[in-house]
């Protein structure tokens, strides 16, 4: 058993040091694609103008090539030809420079475009090297987490038992917050037939059960697109926050915690909740694959499940975040550094 549970802090730990990894890189593909992005809008605003320099240029060889084409004894014997000749100089005078300036500028932006170009295919490699790098990392989090599911049926034997009841649970409630309150009796009850002498002090038995908040981190990197308070794009006010993050992207537990709830609820898709020290719980909502058991306790940064690798949309996936303080949503930058430098 001690040798398990040797195993099972190893595991753990590897697991926060590989999704790190996986984070770091998914934060870099997203910098590199918002860059590709750019550049390949600024390669087509680059082409506008050198398709306006070439069509600007067209009109003032084809004034050129009609001058060209009167022969020099008609402009001298037609009446007038001394004041058209002084004309026709005057305005080859003007369409020569112009045209030599339109020629200035089509070589800057042929030169800017071979640039744009350059950059692109250098962050392109840049971008199919991170995702080899992810691909690598991905399946090294999938081993570990095959691992650390063995290792978790292995300690605790009531695992079968516990899924079904949750299970039960989640079938018989209503809204969210009827969960939540099925949950927390649930956790009264055992906690009353595990160790009824401690009835008095169910609290303190129950705390110390639950891992150390750790250093707290949002559970996906991505960018925020409704943050807490916010309106969401159906007119609500937002009681949590929505994360857009990379096609499959890895999320992690926010802080230290104890799986409450694993599975699919309602309208939330595939749910994860977390039961932090002090009062916090965190629910995790959209995920697409959940690599969490109930009951599991997980330290802060350890993998819980991925995201989808499109939106019904067919844009990046999002994932919605919500803290809870003593039951109520609460805005997340009062426990986040990340939110608070940002605010």
């Amino acid at each position: 058993m001690k040798r398990a549970q040797r195993d099972m802090e190893q595991t753990k730990s590897d697991l926060v040091g590989v999704a790190r990894s996986v984070r770091d890189n998914e934060r870099e593909l997203r910098g590199v694609e918002d860059k590709i992005g750019s550049l390949q809008r600024e390669e087509a605003d680059v082409s506008k103008l050198l398709a306006d320099d070439y069509a600007s240029m067209g009109d003032l060889v084809l004034a050129l090539a009609r001058m060209r084409r009167m022969p020099p004894e008609l402009l001298v014997a037609r009446p007038g030809a001394p004041f058209q000749t002084a004309q026709t100089a005057t305005l080859l005078g003007s369409i020569l420079p112009a045209l030599n300036k339109q020629a200035d500028g089509l070589g800057d932006h042929l030169k800017q475009l071979r640039q744009i170009r350059l950059s692109l295919e250098n962050d392109r490699l840049k971008a199919r090297t991170t995702k080899d790098a992810l691909s690598k990392k991905y399946a090294d989090i999938s081993t570990l987490v095959g691992k650390r599911t063995v290792l978790y049926k292995n300690l605790n034997t009531d695992y079968q038992q516990t899924a079904a009841e949750i299970e039960k649970i989640s079938k018989q409630a209503h809204d969210m917050q009827d969960l939540m309150n099925r949950l927390a009796e649930r956790d009264a009850e055992r906690r009353r037939s595990e160790d009824e002498d401690r009835t008095a002090q169910p609290h303190r038995h129950y705390e110390w059960s639950v891992p150390r908040a750790g250093r707290p981190q949002l559970p996906v990197a991505g960018v925020i697109l409704t943050g807490y308070g916010q309106r969401d794009p159906i007119g609500a006010i937002s009681e949590g926050m929505t994360i857009r993050a990379q096609p499959g992207a890895l999320v992690v537990a926010p802080m230290g915690g104890t799986v409450k709830f694993s599975g699919s609820f309602k309208n939330y898709g595939q749910l994860v909740i977390l039961e932090h020290r002090d009062g916090y719980v965190s629910l995790i909502a959209g995920l697409e694959t959940i690599d969490a058991s109930v009951g599991q306790n997980l330290d802060a940064g350890e993998p819980v499940g991925k995201l989808p690798t499109a939106s019904s949309r067919g844009d990046n996936p999002a994932l919605y975040y919500e803290l809870r303080y003593q039951g109520r949503p609460v805005n997340p930058s009062g426990k986040f550094p990340d939110l608070k430098a940002k605010s």
